[in-house]
């Protein structure tokens, strides 16, 4: 028998590899003065809590104008991505 477990570990490991990539493109943007951020991603986040979401919500808050495509994959998933964001606008 074969395990997914190993496919399972390797897709998780993409997974937070991405959004630690995400995360360091929004706080590079932050830290370089940028005024208008864009993200259009696709996929599903999917937490309020999640790392990339709270980032977004802070520097939209932060005065900085974020827009992000609300939900490239909505109806794929029960919950929304970084359409949970606040202070951001959708697109």
């Amino acid at each position: 028998m074969v395990s997914a477990f190993p496919s399972l570990c390797s897709l998780l490991a993409k997974i937070l590899i991405f959004l630690e990539v995400i995360v360091a493109a929004l706080l590079k943007a932050a830290d370089d003065g940028v005024h208008i951020l864009t993200l259009s991603l696709g996929g599903a986040d999917g937490w309020t809590e999640g790392t990339s979401t709270v980032v977004a919500s802070r520097i939209a808050a932060s005065g900085k104008i974020v827009t992000i495509a609300a939900g490239n994959d909505v109806g794929h998933y029960p919950f929304g991505g970084f359409s949970d964001c606040a202070n951001v606008i959708f697109n």
